[in-house]
């Protein structure tokens, strides 16, 4: 089993492919968002617009600083709980068109797959 170290590596490996493609969400000047993992065992998020350190165990709707939409939210969530207990996201999270006949819900044209691929690659999705 994986450390939350390991999780936390492959997070943010995965954060930068997402920055990388697409429509680049989580880099805005060249300054890419990561996460981080406190000494308390808690994750924070740097967002790549505000530089902003944000707590990301708050269950709200928005948080201060965050500068993604609820989507990106969700996914940050989502990899916050990966880290902290290996909970791994659902693949088809990474679709062209989600089961609902919802097309394209990111936006993110055929790199949507890039993501899909990795997701699964590193273990952050099955």
């Amino acid at each position: 089993m994986m450390t939350k170290e390991e999780r936390l590596k492959l997070a943010n490996e995965f954060i930068l492919v997402i920055a990388n493609c697409g429509r680049n969400f989580f880099e805005h000047n060249g300054f890419i968002s990561t996460l981080e993992l406190s000494k308390g065992g808690r994750i924070y998020f740097t967002d790549c617009h505000t530089h902003k350190r944000i707590y990301t165990h708050h269950r709200t709707m928005t948080w201060d600083g965050f500068s993604g939409n609820h989507t990106m939210k969700h996914l940050v969530d989502s990899l916050r709980d990966f880290i902290i207990s290996g909970v791994t996201m659902k693949a088809e999270y990474f679709q062209l068109e989600m089961d609902s006949q919802f097309k394209k819900p990111w936006r993110y044209g055929e790199d949507l797959l890039i993501l899909h691929d990795t997701a699964i690659k590193l273990g952050i999705a099955r």
